[in-house]
């Protein structure tokens, strides 16, 4: 926008809400509170719009922390196109990684006991359907606890690096392996 003054800060997002959605109700508009903590100055609570041209934008959640820039006269805010942590392709990437990392933590031809109990989307399961989800989630856990702590956290920091993990996952991560030692 012209006449401002933008310089780069943090926010933490604080809440969200729908503003507004298309008559078709397929497409909505979100609006965000965020304690917004500038380069200079002291931290204040601003509402951030969804960008317009949204198409590669990932909406954060309460708690994450974001790249943003701000007026500082103005006090106005409006997301940092540039951080991966809000973009929709970063995310999609991060998702086909996640998926290809455990399609690989099993073995060719290997059997794991079938889950019984239920599937939110799918309802309940029978005595021999299997949960591929948390058949692959207990291979790649099983893969992690094979590999040493210290190559796991160099993993971990590799991930948040690549702005693939926000600090409280991060945080919540490495927490999970220390207590694993």
């Amino acid at each position: 926008m012209f006449g401002h003054d933008w310089q780069p800060a943090q926010a933490r997002i604080v809440d969200t809400h729908i503003k507004s959605t298309s008559g078709d109700g397929l497409a909505m508009t979100r609006e965000f509170v965020a304690d917004v903590q500038p380069v200079d100055g002291p931290v204040f609570r601003a509402t951030i719009q969804e960008p317009d041209l949204a198409t590669d934008f990932w909406p954060p959640d309460p708690g994450d922390v974001v790249k943003v820039l701000v007026d500082p006269k103005s006090q106005k805010v409006k997301f940092d196109k540039s951080d991966p942590k809000i973009s929709y392709k970063a995310h999609k990437r991060a998702e086909q990684e996640r998926f290809e990392a455990e399609a690989q933590a099993l073995a060719a031809g290997e059997v794991v006991a079938p889950a019984v109990g239920t599937d939110a989307e799918a309802g309940p399961r029978a005595a021999g359907d299997i949960d591929f989800t948390e058949v692959l989630r207990s291979a790649v856990q099983a893969r992690q606890q094979a590999l040493d702590p210290a190559e796991r956290l160099a993993k971990l920091q590799e991930l948040k690096d690549k702005g693939l993990l926000s600090d409280a996952e991060f945080a919540q991560a490495r927490q999970q392996i220390i207590e694993s030692i």
